[in-house]
């Protein structure tokens, strides 16, 4: 089905009523419903199904596309069962084209989609927003301005080259195979208040960003580190909830990683905590022996915080304030601004 009008409205009698289903072995490759070069169109109240186990082939069906669409609605929709033969990458909703621009998915369902795949795939435009909608095959962003808000998530939100002012808000993320979010290559992410529990990675991976505010986030059993930051500058991590890190691998990973290329980070008012045996984080709170510079901390709470060293500072450019800690082994220099609490 493709729509490419202005101002039309696909409206069907809910989920589990209205369905577009994938017939069996369908023989061509396409999007079950596009919505093509076209403003002010709605989507709302219907179910596609992709059919999975009914197929065979090279085939990869996608869900709804919108292509260089702007001011539009895609609502209380179920997409899921979508199909890949080829080892590609099928989407559940994807928004693409350059001339993008406020496509709107609120109280959506998009699940089960096979091979390597993404409930919602936005690469075009921007100023998009995914709210209140079960994404459990994850997002990935690569389009500007974009906003992730009040979201289930199994398989995480990828930001990427593209996706600068984005936002991920008060989403829970569970049990994914990578980092619960996952923020590479790109500028000026705000992830916030979100939930992260179990990821197969890390909690959160800022690698090669800028002006990043990482805040109010709770982590808890993050197979690797809860936040790794590498190569990153002029960035924020304040007020965030982080536990049972290093799921993968006891005394190995930390709560908070700063790793070799950072520089200026603020580190506000943290709370990490080690977690229970037989598997606890190595350290709260890392710093790398070489590379990091102008790391400043204030009143982080890094007590009982890793089972080798609450603290391993090796950096030597770290300034630490109001701080409170129990802590075994070396602690660097640049502790002489340290205030115990």
């Amino acid at each position: 089905i493709i729509i490419d009008s202005d101002n039309v409205a696909m409206i069907g009698m809910g989920r589990g009523a209205t369905i577009l289903k994938v017939s069996d072995s369908a023989a061509i490759q396409f999007d079950v419903l596009t919505l093509d070069t076209v403003s002010d169109c709605m989507v709302r109240d219907i179910e596609i199904d992709g059919n999975d186990a009914n197929q065979a082939g090279v085939l990869i069906f996608g869900g709804i596309v919108t292509d260089d669409t702007t001011h539009a609605v895609i609502e209380r929709v179920s997409v899921h069962d979508l199909y890949d033969g080829t080892g590609g990458t099928p989407k559940g909703i994807e928004i693409k084209g350059a001339a993008s621009s406020s496509v709107v998915v609120r109280d959506c369902r998009v699940f089960s989609i096979s091979g390597v795949s993404y409930s919602v795939y936005i690469t075009g435009g921007a100023l998009h927003t995914v709210s209140n909608s079960r994404i459990l095959d994850g997002a990935y962003i690569t389009a500007a301005e974009c906003k992730i808000v009040n979201c289930y998530a199994e398989e995480g939100v990828e930001f990427r080259n593209g996706s600068e002012r984005s936002q991920v808000r008060g989403c829970t993320i569970k049990n994914t195979t990578g980092s619960g979010i996952d923020i590479d290559t790109v500028s000026e992410i705000v992830a916030q208040d979100n939930v992260i529990q179990s990821p197969g990675l890390k909690g959160i991976i800022v690698d090669t960003a800028n002006r990043c505010v990482i805040s109010g986030n709770w982590i808890e059993n993050a197979q690797h580190d809860g936040i790794e930051l590498t190569s990153v500058d002029d960035s924020m991590i304040i007020g965030n909830r982080i536990g049972e890190c290093s799921q993968a691998a006891d005394n190995t990973h930390a709560g908070i990683a700063v790793e070799t290329g950072c520089n200026d980070l603020t580190i506000v008012g943290n709370q990490v905590r080690d977690g229970v045996a037989p598997l606890q984080q190595r350290y709260g709170f890392y710093v790398a022996a070489a590379g990091p510079v102008g790391i400043y901390t204030v009143a982080n709470d890094f007590r009982i915080a890793g089972k080798t060293a609450s603290l391993s500072d090796a950096g030597g450019n770290t300034v630490h304030h109001g701080m409170a800690k129990s802590w075994a082994g070396p602690v660097a220099a640049a502790l002489a601004d340290f205030n115990n609490i």
